[in-house]
């Protein structure tokens, strides 16, 4: 298997989506090593990786131009063309391309449930190593690690500014989030403020050689 960078750059993935990924991988692995609970931490990490592989879909590309460089948005828009031919939606081409890659069956769950779409489940099944996934997907925003209220924050200004702002959702979405952050620092050795740029810098170095299982 090769390693992550490798992959992202074998499937055509931005800079600015690969750093989102490692930002969000990097979220979780310190989660893992300060949890007060057992992690499942190879697929957790490996999954937080790969769990927005299918993203340029949606994407907005003039939005942020900047995160589409070197290449460029002629090049992105036709990557972005292809991605949407073949997979459909980013949901399916994140799922078919890891199962692509032959990664585990465990892997492949937790990649299923991160999302705002997967959040209700999530809370139902009541996994922790699911609410890592996404939790450490909800601290990162466009630029850098957020702290969680922020990040909803910036998540709800955009529905609005989208038109699909729904008050009642977003109470749901921030009570079930704010949940899994106390159940996941309750007795852990970090605060949810011990995670931010610096530290997670110093961990995506090392991720960029990881192995996906």
């Amino acid at each position: 298997m090769n390693t992550i960078t490798e992959i992202y750059k074998g499937c055509r993935i931005n800079a600015g989506l690969q750093m989102h990924m490692l930002r969000v991988a990097a979220v979780a692995s310190i989660l893992c090593d300060h949890a007060a609970f057992e992690c499942d931490t190879e697929h957790v990490i490996s999954a937080c990786l790969l769990h927005d592989m299918g993203n340029i879909i949606k994407a907005k590309l003039e939005m942020s131009p900047e995160l589409f460089e070197p290449e460029g948005i002629a090049y992105w828009s036709k990557v972005q063309k292809e991605f949407t031919e073949k997979f459909g939606n980013e949901h399916h081409a994140a799922m078919e391309i890891a199962k692509e890659l032959g990664v585990s069956v465990a892997t492949l769950g937790y990649i299923d449930m991160v999302g705002m779409g997967g959040l209700v489940a999530t809370a139902e099944r009541g996994d922790l190593n699911n609410k890592i996934c996404s939790y450490s997907d909800m601290r990162v925003g466009l630029y850098g690690v957020l702290s969680l209220e922020d990040r909803l924050g910036d998540l709800f200004a955009r529905q609005r500014q989208a038109g699909r702002y729904d008050e009642k959702q977003r109470d749901e979405w921030r009570s079930m989030l704010v949940g899994f952050e106390k159940e996941l620092f309750a007795g852990a050795n970090i605060k949810p403020e011990d995670i931010n740029d610096e530290p997670v810098a110093f961990c995506i170095a090392k991720l960029k050689s990881y192995i996906v299982v």
